[in-house]
């Protein structure tokens, strides 16, 4: 949830709302990708923050292959969706916790790129293996999951929850809504008090204060987001050490 915990190298491919792929090192805040709501439909959901991006940090990940040829990589940290051999039940675990046979769920390839006409199956894992990858990127979106490679995944890691995590992250959704607000409003009514107060909020977010607004708009943020920072903190004192990684 924090920490340096859960991201996917930055040539792990989205899909945008306009139907195209891109790998994760070109998307950009405020951007809509394909992601999976609490009605387990694949929707485009904004991408309101970046937990982690280090362009040039290297880091061990975990790859899964599945029998269809699906290739997933990401933080053995990470929250991933699984079931096992007979479908009984399905449950979200540390990355590092699934084994080959287990099933992970991706997005099927004889489908549309509409909304709407996407259709979802388990697909078994054949083979995992550790690699090291530059460039760590961990996007969350609205709905706090992600398809990376067409496989459904967690925007969390860190904790063994994906309620939890989502949960603690509401202030932030609400955050970032208020802020958007703030930035459609100032369009219409005292564009200057109200861009002002959007910039400000902003840079208390950023950390960067003393920079023009210009350079915050271009200049990625990069490293662990300073939510995610606290959240971690704040989870290892109050949630038993058997839902932490």
């Amino acid at each position: 949830m924090g920490k340096s915990g859960g991201c996917f190298p930055g040539n792990s491919l989205i899909r945008s709302s306009e139907g195209e792929e891109k790998p994760l090192s070109e998307v950009k805040i405020g951007e809509r990708i394909a992601a999976l709501d609490t009605h387990g439909n694949i929707v485009y959901s904004e991408v309101i923050a970046f937990l982690d991006r280090s362009p040039e940090e290297k880091r061990q990940f975990v790859t899964f292959t599945t029998s269809s040829g699906r290739e997933l990589t990401l933080t053995p940290a990470h929250l991933i969706p699984v079931t096992s051999n007979n479908h009984q039940s399905s449950k979200i675990i540390f990355a590092e916790r699934v084994k080959i046979n287990d099933r992970i769920l991706i997005q099927d390839s004889n489908t549309s790129n509409e909304v709407g006409g996407f259709r979802l199956r388990w697909d078994r894992v054949i083979d995992i293996k550790l690699t090291l990858e530059n460039g760590v990127y961990a996007p969350l979106t609205r709905e706090g999951t992600v398809l990376v490679n067409d496989v459904v995944a967690s925007c969390y890691a860190i904790v063994n929850s994906q309620t939890i995590a989502h949960y603690a992250f509401m202030p932030f959704r609400l955050f970032s809504s208020v802020r958007s607000s703030l930035e459609s409003a100032s369009k219409f009514i005292w564009p200057a008090t109200f861009f002002a107060i959007s910039e400000k909020l902003n840079a208390v977010e950023t950390n960067e204060i003393n920079e023009s607004p210009e350079d915050r708009r271009l200049k990625p943020h990069n490293g662990v987001h300073w939510y995610a920072s606290f959240l971690f903190t704040l989870a290892s004192y109050v949630l038993p050490t058997s839902y932490l990684y």
